[in-house]
């Protein structure tokens, strides 16, 4: 699974000292001293590469991840983080209508004999900490390869033609705001994801906000209904599709990061 992000460069905010002289002339308010000049200056933003927790509230627990994510130094724009995708493998392969599979929930440190493992949500985690008025972005998703397998002593190649994505019960969550104020409140789309054509999962059109870094979550943790976390990546496949059993399919999804005019 790739991850991409479209990268801005760090704005300097400067304000530049000018010394000015006060005459003695000048005439304060009654008690009080004239005004005096101050000067700060502000350096460009470096971010703090990639990110490697989970807060409570939003799993099974909280601490470091050390395995299991997907992460990419994003600087001060971009995507920094996503869960890969697990349908695992029991799913039927039987025909019929309404075929669709939901992903299980990510699983940090889950490797054998771990003692701090984790489960929680599938999420993407980005951040916009450009030093700009304006903070507008698009965060898309795309299917970049087919889920496909290879069958028979040939290893002919088998693809699940016009499979989709859908990521339902989407919300944002600030990881740096804890009144979640400058949280973008847009909502998040349940538009099928399709192979090859960029979907607009959240469009954050509020200059005013949408500054931090976020996380934007895919169901809730053990809720025990439609808004359970693993009923929230839902994988639809065409009726007619042939399903190979036994047979291990991968595939790549590719978020992105975009400003808005």
């Amino acid at each position: 699974m790739k991850l991409t992000h479209k990268l801005c460069g760090a704005a300097l905010l400067a304000a530049v000292g000018i010394a000015v002289a006060v005459p003695n002339s000048v005439k304060a308010a009654p008690g009080a001293a004239p005004s005096a000049g101050m000067d700060i200056q502000f350096t460009a933003n470096t971010g703090d590469g990639t990110t490697n927790t989970l807060t409570s509230g939003d799993g099974s627990g909280e601490g470091t991840i050390t395995s299991g994510l997907v992460t990419t130094d994003a600087g001060t724009f971009g995507v920094r983080a996503i869960t890969p995708l697990n349908f695992g493998s029991d799913n039927s392969a039987a025909s019929g209508t309404g075929r669709h599979f939901f992903a299980k929930n990510f699983v940090a440190n889950g490797q054998e004999g771990s003692t701090d493992k984790m489960i929680s949500p599938n999420y993407v985690e980005f951040v916009d900490d450009r030093t700009e008025l304006e903070h507008k972005y698009e965060i898309t998703a795309q299917i970049t390869s087919e889920l496909k397998t290879t069958v028979g002593a040939s290893n002919t190649e088998k693809k699940l033609d016009g499979a989709t994505l859908q990521f339902l019960n989407g919300r944002v969550k600030s990881e740096t705001d804890p009144t979640n104020t400058l949280t973008p409140t847009e909502a998040v789309a349940t538009t099928a994801v399709e192979f090859g054509q960029p979907t607009q999962i959240l469009g954050h059109e509020d200059a005013t906000k949408g500054r931090g870094k976020f996380k934007m979550l895919f169901g809730t943790y053990a809720a025990g209904d439609a808004t359970d976390s693993e009923k929230s990546v839902k994988l639809n496949i065409k009726d007619e599709t042939e399903l190979f059993i036994d047979n291990g399919y991968h595939g790549e999804i590719t978020w992105s990061m975009n400003v808005l005019p």
